[in-house]
């Protein structure tokens, strides 16, 4: 625990700090490696150099003794033409000759490689001051006998060279990490302020006036997008808010009616028992159809709310469609005059019963408010589907309000209206219940004109 608040400490708080600092860091890393790999390079690149000087000058000069004297001074380059120092040893290890480099000894090389061989080594040299050379021995055949002959040059150039790039590259380091963290700074500051410019927006933002929208940066980046996608819960919330107001007033308004019609039974009953005439009898059913209506309708939002949290209950059983619709057919055929028809095929589907039933009652129910003569039920199939059709020959539904008509609360026109006796949440209540069953409803024109509402259910 405390390693962890001693760690958060020390970090930035702000996202600018942050970001600047962790740029710095991963640069300053990647300088270090990169610059530590430009040193091995550069340290590989000029041994090879030197390393092919010495073994040209060792092979050339081993050639050379092959066909001459070993000790004759003429072989010998003089000190200041050459800075590869040339012995000549014999093969127990005596100087037999050498240039005015390094002529002090032999230099201290232990290989002693057989006629036309070479071999590369790292030598220390004491006359030097234990600087490091870089020899190359090749053995060679003499009129004299076998010797070997030592080419070797000092690696102080490659060292002064290998200083002087790593103390350009330390000095330099401050100023590209300085570069970095500035230009961070600044990349970030920028975008930074898209996104302050967005809280702001939100901030201002009350419940109030949902209306307003957060600026969009024209840069396309994922900035622009957040804003964009924070516009879209806006215009989300908006029309939520929007929805649950009217719908505060559509059920206000459909509790008015009934609980007015309960107030004046009341009073009526009132005023006829102080006028002493008995007042229940004709009063009892009125209030009671009031109360009816009271608790459908409180039922239906029940089912709504449940319906929104996820929480619509379905107790899953084989249910016969044909069966559902037959009651329904009956039940038109015994409480209306309407003309009932259709063609009832035998389909059984997974489902809830009552709430399968509930649906088509709605659905015959909405037929019935806006029929002329007649309604049309019929049940069939179609691929791995159950299709529940409701016909009615009634004004119909226009193409374009076909998908509004599911909403809560919506009714169209005078022809589909309060006094039709609807509360405007039948064909809501059906939606919600076939998509818990992985359905859906459709609405379109009947064949005699009016409109045709399809229950679709998945069969197994």
């Amino acid at each position: 625990m405390a390693a962890a608040g001693w760690s958060r400490s020390w970090w930035p708080r702000g996202i600018r700090a942050r970001s600047v600092t962790a740029a710095v860091a991963v640069v300053a890393v990647a300088l270090v490696v990169a610059g530590a790999a430009l040193l091995l390079l550069l340290r590989w690149s000029l041994v090879g150099e030197v390393d092919a000087a010495v073994a040209q000058r060792s092979r050339d000069l081993a050639a050379e003794i092959a066909v001459e004297p070993a000790d004759d001074p003429g072989l010998m380059p003089s000190q200041n033409a050459d800075v590869i120092a040339l012995q000549v040893q014999s093969l127990d290890g005596q100087l037999l000759a050498a240039n005015g480099l390094l002529s002090d000894g032999p230099l201290p090389v232990s290989s002693r490689p057989a006629p036309g061989t070479s071999v590369h080594v790292d030598i220390a040299v004491p006359a030097a001051g234990g600087e490091t050379y870089r020899a190359v021995a090749t053995g060679a055949q003499t009129a004299r006998g076998p010797v070997v002959v030592v080419a070797a040059q000092s690696l102080a150039g490659v060292h002064h060279t290998l200083s002087v790039v790593a103390a350009l590259l330390v000095a330099a380091t401050p100023v590209l990490l300085g570069a970095v963290g500035w230009a961070t700074y600044v990349a970030v500051g920028r975008s930074l302020h898209a996104v302050e410019a967005i809280r702001r927006g939100v901030a201002r933002i009350e419940s109030t006036d949902l209306h307003q929208r957060v600026p969009v940066p024209a840069t396309g980046d994922e900035i622009a997008r957040l804003a964009t996608t924070m516009n879209g819960m806006l215009a989300r919330l908006e029309e939520s808010s929007r929805a649950q107001r009217q719908f505060v007033a559509d059920a206000g308004h459909e509790l008015r009616s009934p609980l007015a019609s309960l107030v004046a039974a009341i009073e009526v009953a009132e005023y006829q028992q102080e006028q002493g005439s008995p007042a229940w009898a004709e009063t009892a059913p009125v209030l009671r159809d009031e109360v009816a209506r009271l608790s459908r309708f409180v039922d239906d939002l029940l089912v709504l709310a449940k319906a929104d949290e996820h929480q619509l209950t379905l107790h899953l059983r084989d249910v016969d469609l044909d069966h559902v619709v037959e009651i329904e057919a009956a039940r038109v055929r015994a409480t209306t005059t309407l003309r009932v028809t259709g063609s009832i095929e035998a389909v059984r589907v997974t489902a809830d019963p009552g709430r399968i039933a509930q649906v088509v009652r709605n659905l015959v129910d909405n037929a019935i408010r806006h029929a002329e003569s007649g309604v049309a039920l019929s049940v069939s199939t179609a691929a791995h589907q159950a299709v529940v059709t409701v016909d009615d020959d009634g004004p119909g539904v226009a193409e374009a309000e076909r998908e509004r008509i599911l909403e809560r609360f919506v009714r169209l026109d005078e022809h589909r209206g309060r006094d039709s006796g609807g509360s405007g949440l039948g064909l809501s209540i059906a939606q919600e219940i076939a998509i818990a069953h992985g359905g859906s409803i459709r609405v379109a024109e009947s064949p005699s004109g009016g409109a045709r509402v399809e229950l679709i259910l998945p069969r197994d």
